[in-house]
This record gives structure tokens, C-alpha cells and sequence, in this order.
């Protein structure tokens, strides 16, 4: 939100607050101990399971997983067996006298949404790390400290916010008697920093490689879920959870990137910093993500209404079936569940049988299965949810009915959420000169797809400027080589000698401008965000700015054939000044 020149709800107070403390982080454990306890252990400890199996660079490797063709393989201790008996016919208790061929089509469809886990692993990373850094006490349910550990063998940098950052291991490594108020058992206290030290080791040895690969894999990813959803664009609806959940993992993997690259804490042994391979933070993964990211966007927001009509049919009609069929399970547990969350679960059907209606908001429904996801999690409904099955198969179901209302009526927040790049775009170090600098050179197409998803994100005006301006030199740039090159062949046919290299230049830069002339004809309309007063908002059209970038060059180059004898086609020439004064005289044109 700073990028986007706006203030965060409570950033004044947060400001205020690390100014008059000298130790912030300290002031706030000692706020979160003795005024809030943040239940950590009980709500990350049991996704430990799930958590490490998502984590492990083969389980993204597997062609089942993510894929819009086959049903992702289950995480251990997921709840992904409930949520398929929650649709009727299947291997639960539940069953409907609807047609055969609706009921397949249903578990055909939630047999391929993946793992909830997936979509948001990068958070829950961040979770666990935030949430006992700041209520350390918690360390001494069982479990925690595996889990922690296991966490932190996965990063080195910890993000706070934009391109700041701190260190993890180093915010853990406390005085041993602070380290025993945190972990109640001697044993567990005296191996804990030890373990925190040895998991900074392995985080830096072995976590780049392991983020590489994954990064690798979401594109192929992404080019599969691309080219499925161009062929079938009906099938958008039926695999938006598989979508989001790939963009929402592409984004944590970038983030990961952005905290991580360049950076090498020096608690690590020189020969390890030495020792690292800068290889796996190369760019042109991420500009490939990127990329994909940007086309599944625009394919999205342009197949809206067909995903919309879809949404809304399975909403009133499938979804609205699935869960009159869980109430009608639940008649005691109904009357065991506090008033607000049974008049809540009586109000859902309501909203489902109105979401095919035109211009249907859905806002409503979304803030009460907020609620009723609140209400369900709290204490007095903790015990009912371990003893009544439907209602388990409930929340799964809740959140499939969510994001189905997201796709009728804000499919743009969606998306736009999903492919949130702030720590990017907010790093100029990395994005400009290693994303955008590299797409320039290797790729110049992947700018345009790069400058969409800047404006999505609202950035400041001025990196955008900075970004057509550099854009609009590597254009005139290719367009000269090739021009060069087309005057040096035709000189060659007329008897003069080429020379050297010109072939090869223009084969080198010729595909570059035919990806880039596409790239730009093809990208919608991108709304510039207001730079304060100075600067009001605008919409840029790529296609005509590349023809006012493709006249310019013209005439700098029509320029340089008068001031130049043979009529050779020379580099842009830019004339200083006003009026240049007339050119010389020349024979020919």
C-alpha cells in the first residue's frame, strides 16, 4: 500500500511505536504475553504433516499436482478425504437422488481443486516464523519447535514489509535464560539454539536450490494451466481453485526470491557465502513466472463473464444441493451451535439460489461465511467439530462457495490479489535492475507482461515512466539493428561488401522486435495511477505508443539518410536544439 502511495489501516501507530522503542520486537513480545495469547502452537501444529510434504521440492515436481487434468495426490493429514465425502456420491455418507451424470461432474470437480494448504504456503510459512517470534512462549507446546525449525530450514530472510527484511535465526538466538522462560522442559531449551544454528547452515546450503526447482515447476505449471484454460476456456469456473492456488504459490516464490537474493547473513561461514551458486537466483525464472502470471490474468479478466455465468450456475444449482444435503445432516448439531452461526448456516441457502442472477453481489455471502468460519472456530464449537463429521465436511465446502462468489462478482480483485507483486515492484535493486534489466536484453515481450502487472499493482508513476523509457531505447534499439542490417543485405546485392556480423545482428534482434511489435498489440489498456497531486491517473495504450515510438524512429531515421551521402540507414540520430538548419545537398534519396 506505501508503493501504491496510500497508508495501511494502523501504519501511523505501528510507526510511532518502533520509533519510541529502542527494541520493538522485545516491547512487543512483552505486549503479546501480557495482554493477548495468540493460540500459535494449536492452529499451526497440526498442518506440520502437510506443511513438510508441501514444502518438498518432489510433491511440486509431480505432474498430478496442480494440473488441470488430474486430481492432485493427497497431503498426509489433510482433509482432503472429508471434502470429497462432502460430495454426494461420493465415498460418504452422503448421497442425493440427482442425476448420475451432475453428481460425477461435481466430484470430478472437487477431486481436482488442490490441497487448501497449497494456496496459502508461503503465508502459513510466514505465520509460524511471525507467530512464535512474537509469542515465544508458545515453543513449549509439543511440536513447536519441530515445526519452527523445520520452517527455518527453508529461509534465511525473514520480510517485514516492501523490500525490508530481517534475519529469523538471529531474532531466535536469545541468553539462555531467556531461551528457558520461552521452552518450560531444561532438555528442549539447552538443544535449542543449536537447532537454530543448525538450521540457518541448512537453509543457506540447501533452500536456494530447493526454491529454484520449485520455481522451475510452477512454470510448467502455468504453461499447462495456460494452454488448458485457452482451449477450454468454460472449464475457467470448474478450475478456479486450481488457478488461484498456482498464482497465490507463484507469488510466494517470488517474494522468497525478492527477500533472498543478494543476501548472506554474516553468521554464515565465509566459505558458504563463497561457496553459493548465484546461478539458482537467476532472474529469467522469475520473468518466466512472471509472464504466465500476466497471460492467465488477462485471459481471466477477458473471459469474465463466460467464468461468471459458469460460477453462478454451479453456486444455485450444484453447490446449493451439496450444502442443503450437509443441513440436512446436521439437525442436532444445529441446536448445539451458538444462534448467531445456526441463523448464519439458515441464510446461506438464500444467497446460493440468487448467485445466477444478473449483476448478482455476493458480498454478503462472503462475510458470513467469514462469520460463520469465525464462529465454528471458536472454543465452544471445537469439541462439536471433532465429534460431527458433516460439520467438518462443512468448512471445506464454505471456502469452495467463496471463492466461486469471487468469480461472479469482483473477478478482477480476484486475480489482481493473486498476482500481488508489491516486494517486487517496491525493490528497484531487483526489479529494475535484474527482472526488468534481464527481460530487456534476453526478452524484451516479457516488458509489456512486466509493465501490466506494475500498473495492476497501482505502483508509483515514475518507475512505470522509468520503465517505458527504457522500453522505448531498447525499440528504437532493435529496430535500428534490423534496419542496419536490411541496408547492409541490400548493399550487398548491389555489389558492396556487408559487413561482418551484420546477418547475424539482425537475426538476433528481428524475432526480438516481431515478440515485442505482438506483446504490445496484444496488451489491453494500462491505467497509470495518480502520483500525488503532481501527476493525475491515466490509461496508456501499448498499441499506440509503440506507434508514436515507431514514427519517431522514422523520422530519426529518414533524419539520418539526409545527412548521410549513399542514403545509408544510419543509428537514431537526435538533433540538440531547435531548428537544425537545412540539410546539405545530396543526389540520393
Amino acid at each position: 500500500q506505501l508503493v501504491r502511495l496510500s497508508e495501511p489501516p494502523g501504519w501511523l501507530d505501528v510507526s510511532r511505536f518502533i520509533v519510541e522503542f529502542e527494541r520493538p520486537l522485545s516491547r512487543l513480545q512483552a505486549d503479546f504475553t501480557s495482554r493477548v495469547r495468540l493460540r500459535v502452537a494449536d492452529a499451526l501444529v497440526p498442518l506440520s504433516p502437510q506443511l513438510a510434504a508441501a514444502s518438498d521440492p518432489a510433491y511440486l515436481r509431480s505432474e498430478a499436482v496442480l494440473s488441470p487434468l488430474c486430481p492432485p495426490p493427497k497431503l498426509p493429514g489433510s482433509a482432503a478425504a472429508a471434502a470429497a465425502a462432502a460430495v454426494p456420491g461420493g465415498s460418504g455418507s452422503l448421497r442425493s437422488g440427482r442425476p448420475s451424470e451432475e453428481r460425477s461432474s461435481e466430484e470430478r470437480d472437487v477431486a481436482h481443486e488442490p490441497p487448501p494448504l497449497l494456496a496459502h504456503l508461503g503465508r502459513v510459512r510466514l505465520w509460524a516464523v511471525y507467530g512464535f517470534l512474537l509469542c515465544p512462549e508458545e515453543l513449549s507446546q509439543p511440536g513447536a519447535v519441530e515445526l519452527l525449525v523445520a520452517v527455518l530450514r527453508g529461509m534465511y530472510v525473514l520480510p517485514v514489509y516492501a523490500d525490508y527484511s530481517i534475519l529469523p535465526h538471529t531474532e531466535f538466538e536469545a541468553e539462555a535464560k531467556v531461551v528457558a522462560r520461552w521452552i518450560a522442559k531444561k532438555e528442549d531449551a539447552k538443544r535449542f539454539p543449536g537447532l537454530i544454528r543448525e538450521s540457518r547452515l541448512a537453509a543457506f546450503r540447501h533452500a536456494p536450490a530447493a526454491r529454484a526447482s520449485a520455481r522451475a515447476s510452477l512454470c510448467t505449471k502455468l504453461s499447462l494451466l495456460l494452454s488448458h484454460a485457452l482451449d477450454s476456456p468454460t472449464s475457467l469456473a470448474s478450475r478456479l481453485p486450481t488457478l488461484v492456488a498456482t498464482l497465490q504459490l507463484t507469488r510466494a516464490e517470488v517474494e522468497w526470491w525478492v527477500s533472498h537474493a543478494g543476501a548472506a547473513p554474516k553468521e554464515v561461514p565465509l566459505r558458504e557465502r563463497e561457496a553459493l551458486d548465484r546461478s539458482l537466483f537467476d532472474p529469467a525464472t522469475v520473468q518466466a513466472l512472471l509472464r504466465y502470471a500476466c497471460l492467465l490474468r488477462r485471459l481471466v479478466l477477458r473471459e469474465a463473464p463466460v467464468v461468471a455465468s459458469s460460477a453462478g450456475t454451479r453456486l444455485s444449482v450444484a453447490r446449493l444441493h451439496v450444502l442443503e444435503e450437509l443441513l440436512s445432516q446436521l439437525p442436532r448439531e444445529k441446536a448445539a451451535l451458538p444462534p448467531r452461526a445456526e441463523l448464519l448456516l439458515s441464510e446461506l441457502p438464500v444467497h446460493l439460489a440468487a448467485a445466477a442472477a444478473p449483476d448478482a453481489q455476493l458480498h454478503g455471502l462472503r462475510l458470513n461465511v467469514l462469520r460463520l468460519v469465525y464462529e465454528l472456530s471458536a472454543a465452544p464449537c471445537a469439541a462439536l467439530l471433532r465429534r460431527a463429521e458433516a460439520l467438518r465436511q462443512l468448512l471445506p465446502e464454505l471456502h469452495r462457495l467463496s471463492l466461486l462468489s469471487s468469480a461472479i462478482d469482483q473477478p478482477q480483485r480476484l486475480v489482481d490479489e493473486a498476482c500481488d507483486l508489491s516486494p517486487l515492484f517496491a525493490s528497484e535493486a531487483k526489479f529494475m535492475q535484474a527482472v526488468y534489466a534481464g527481460a530487456l536484453s534476453a526478452r524484451p515481450s516479457d516488458c509489456v507482461a512486466l509493465l501490466e502487472l506494475a500498473c495492476a499493482g497501482g505502483v508509483r508513476r515514475p518507475l512505470v515512466d522509468e520503465c517505458l523509457g527504457r522500453l522505448s531505447g531498447r525499440f528504437s534499439e532493435l529496430l535500428s539493428q534490423t534496419l542496419a542490417a536490411l541496408s547492409s543485405r541490400r548493399s550487398g546485392s548491389l555489389g558492396s561488401v556487408a559487413p561482418p556480423g551484420a546477418e547475424a545482428s539482425m537475426q538476433a534482434a528481428l524475432p526480438k522486435l516481431c515478440a515485442l511489435a505482438a506483446a504490445l498489440d496484444q496488451s489491453p489498456p494500462l491505467e497509470l495511477a495518480a502520483d500525488g497531486a503532481a501527476t493525475a491517473a491515466a490509461r496508456l495504450l501499448p498499441r499506440e505508443w509503440m506507434g508514436e515510438r515507431l514514427e519517431e524512429h522514422l523520422q530519426q531515421a529518414v533524419r539520418g539518410m539526409l545527412l548521410l551521402p549513399e542514403g545509408k540507414i544510419s543509428s537514431p540520430v537526435v538533433v540538440a536544439g531547435g531548428d537544425a538548419g537545412p540539410p546539405p545537398h545530396h543526389t540520393r534519396g
